[in-house]
């Protein structure tokens, strides 16, 4: 222990073992050849350590004295880390030390200046005269001079944390991950930069994430999953029930490969096999739906029980849950289904910070939401040879505007939406894909996802958004391995705000076009006729109806990940129990011919809906969504001007009415639906809204308002006035329609 000195660090004192067959000298190896020097190992910009003989050290550190700074070489007791020390030290005066003392300082010790900084922080270096080691120096100056402090310039040799990149056979195919691929159809704007992301983390991602993806089933034996611990679970339904245990391999289905394929795009491990997924550390907890074959497809049966089922069961063991299925024109789940999902994607999942919730935005090339008088072709089929169109004016996700819920785009592997991409209100995020023509009447340029397949083999060519869906999984995945304490609202909104806007506005050839124009091959349809982003008045950036806040980017996702601090949620008000409207059965008889004498038949009315807009200063328009429970949002320190509302649908003898009151103004006349009511100049303080015709006595009409510094109203009904009558400004406002 004779070797033992002390110095400061950071106002701690440090033990530090003197090297008895080492130096350091502030010179480069190849200068000190020309000295006849032995060579050394180069351990800063302008440093070399010599290791030689314990006899011989001595001899050598006087020899390179001769022509350089030369010192001991120190190190850490009990480790073998280097201290590198060099000529420099910083030394930090008091804020009320005079010129003249710092320069009397600088005297004493024979210091040259090297660097000043701001704050009274100067970089000084030691000179032959100095008479003593900087480690020496340090200790003189802490404990004899009047310092805020004296510190040591280190030098340090870190490594950096590189990591291992994937040796799997087929990982290099993968453009969606890197930018290491070379291919005319490929843009490295496409790919998602999860590579870098890695490397950024020095590692894969965390095993303390799961990742649900809900589909036909996995091929749970699959190499790319052959990790024992890879699956944090599983589960199958069969009927009404849900089965978490049994038989592994009746998870998969022979030709069912859509959820294997999408279960590896997410999580597929490194193991030098085939292919490697977004979080290729994360756990899978794979679910299998019933399905079939329906029109030369797979189908999924699903209900909203069944779905429920899965949710209670899965709800408190996941954190992501991706699901690549839906339906066209509409997807409008019960209120059952609406409730769990939201109480999960805001308190549920493991952490208890919320689950977040990713749907695949459907491959049709329409709408996700709309309302209007255009007719979208959705879907096609072939009838003697000839194309038939079938076309909506009506398209609805009412899952879409949740918490925490994203609906997930696709982009071809030039940076170009994907045809068959669905896009618009409700359009989340999107992700790097395939590409194909919707109708498959023409080429398109675009390059296939290489990914896992049944039975223990590659598929070449998957893609859709149901790729783009557990890909955006997987990159969450990695956000969260990031920063743990991540909710689920934290990691919806870093997803969004990190979100790549670098992409590619060209849009694709329409087909049939008559000489006047005219064409049914009308998508994207306005007000989503342009990719270009735009701002909507989001805390989380500009929007594009086509690529939604922009394409998934790991590398920005996971830094923004690791400074964030969270935001606390304004809490959402449960949606109330809607009973979903019957579908049409075609096997229901004929009606009857009415019989006078017969009891009256029940009178059964339609769903109703609140859709209009909410004028805010600042933020301008704030679209009343069409939901059976519908958000105005301003945001903080906004106030409400003026509003104009609709009922949806149209139905005789049931009209709407609302008035304002304003702080100059007062009240209003009742205005009719479709009107605008309020000055858009004035603050709205209260409102009121009532339904009005023969068949409003069916109905309830319910609204709130969030006051600033007051929080939000009890829910108001049917005329009764909302708001604060001494004139506090209105942020927010919520109406619903409910049938009795």
């Amino acid at each position: 222990m004779k070797n033992l000195i002390f110095t400061y660090r950071n106002g701690e004192r440090i033990y530090l073992e003197k090297s008895m067959d080492s130096l350091v000298i502030r010179e480069l190896p190849e200068k000190l050849n020309q000295k006849s020097i032995p060579e050394g190992i180069q351990v800063s910009g302008k440093s070399t350590k010599i290791t030689t003989t314990p006899d011989n050290l001595e001899n050598l550190m006087s020899r390179a004295r001769e022509f350089f700074v030369a010192h001991h070489s120190y190190k850490i007791p009990g480790t073998s880390n280097d201290f590198l020390i060099t000529d420099r030290v910083f030394i930090k005066f008091q804020p009320e030390t005079s010129l003249d003392e710092k320069n009397v300082l600088l005297r004493k010790y024979k210091l040259v200046i090297h660097k000043i900084y701001e704050g009274g922080l100067v970089l000084c270096r030691l000179t032959n005269e100095t008479g003593m080691n900087p480690i020496k120096l340090v200790v003189r100056l802490t404990e004899d001079e009047n310092l805020e402090y004296a510190e040591l310039d280190l030098n340090y040799t870190p490594t950096l944390n590189n990591i291992p990149l994937p040796s799997d056979t087929q990982y290099l195919r993968q453009w969606h991950l890197h930018t290491r691929f070379n291919h005319s159809d490929y843009h490295p704007r496409a790919s998602s930069l999860v590579e870098d992301a890695w490397i950024h983390l020095g590692n894969f991602g965390s095993n303390d994430v799961v990742i649900a993806v809900t589909d036909d089933g996995c091929d749970m034996n699959h190499k790319d999953f052959s990790n024992p611990e890879k699956m944090a679970g599983w589960g199958r339904m069969e009927q009404e029930s849900f089965f978490t245990f049994g038989d592994t391999s009746r998870m998969y289905k022979r030709g069912f490969d859509h959820g294997t394929s999408c279960a590896g795009v997410s999580a597929a491990e490194i193991d030098g096999t085939q292919t490697v997924g977004a979080a290729p550390n994360a756990k899978l907890f794979p679910v299998m739906w019933e399905s079939g074959n329906e029109g030369g497809g797979t189908s999924l049966f699903v209900t909203d029980s069944k779905f429920l089922t899965i949710l209670e069961s899965i709800g408190n063991r996941v954190d992501i849950i991706s699901n690549s299925w839906g339906t066209e024109p509409y997807s409008i789940w019960g209120a059952p289904v609406v409730e769990k999902v939201t109480e999960l994607s805001t308190s549920g999942g493991r952490r208890g910070n919320g689950i977040l919730f990713l749907f695949a935005a459907g491959n049709a090339n329409c709408p996700l939401n709309y309302d209007g008088n255009i007719e979208v072709p959705f879907s096609s089929s072939e009838e003697g040879g000839s194309l038939l169109i079938h076309t909506s004016s009506f398209f609805r996700r009412n899952l879409s505007h949740l918490p925490n819920v994203m609906f997930v785009g696709a982009i071809s592997s030039r940076g170009q939406r994907s045809h068959y991409s669905n896009y618009g209100d409700g359009l989340s995020i999107c992700a790097p894909s395939s590409n194909s023509h919707v109708f498959w009447r023409l080429f398109v340029r675009g390059l296939g996802i290489t990914t896992t397949k049944g039975p223990d083999s590659i598929d070449f060519g998957f893609g859709g958004t149901s790729s783009a869906t557990p890909l955006v999984a997987g990159v969450a995945g990695l956000v969260l391995s990031a920063n743990p304490g991540l909710s689920a609202n934290d990691l919806a909104t870093i997803l969004k705000r990190s979100a790549s806007k670098d992409l590619l506005m060209e849009g694709y050839q329409k087909l049939d076009v008559q000489p006047d124009g005219s064409t049914w091959d009308v998508s994207p349809v306005p007000p989503f006729d342009s990719g270009h982003f735009r701002n909507i008045g989001s805390t989380d950036g500009t929007w594009s109806p086509w690529f939604g806040h922009g394409k998934v980017d790991a590398l920005a996702a996971v830094r923004m990940a690791e400074q964030w601090q969270s935001t606390p949620e304004i809490p959402e008000e449960p949606v109330p129990p809607v009973t979903p409207p019957t579908p049409p059965d075609d096997s229901t008889p004929p009606v009857e011919p009415p019989n006078d004498d017969a009891t009256p038949p029940e009178i059964i009315l339609p769903n109703v809906e609140i859709e209009g807009e909410i004028h805010f200063n600042r933020e301008g328009i704030s679209i009343l969504r069409n939901d059976r429970e519908t958000t105005a949002q301003g945001g903080r320190n906004r106030k409400a001007l003026a509003m104009r509302l609709n009922l949806r649908p149209n139905i005789d003898g049931l009209d709407l009415e609302y008035m304002v009151n304003n702080d100059r103004d007062g009240n209003s006349a009742w205005t009719r639906a479709g009107n605008l009511a309020g000055s858009g100049r004035n603050r709205i303080c209260e409102f009121r809204i009532r339904l009005t015709g023969e068949n409003a006595e069916f109905y309830d009409v319910e609204y709130k308002a969030r006051i600033k510094r007051r929080g939000t109203t009890g829910w108001k009904r049917n005329g009764e006035a909302c708001g604060s009558p001494g004139g506090r400004r209105m942020e927010m406002i919520r109406v619903r329609v409910l049938r009795k």
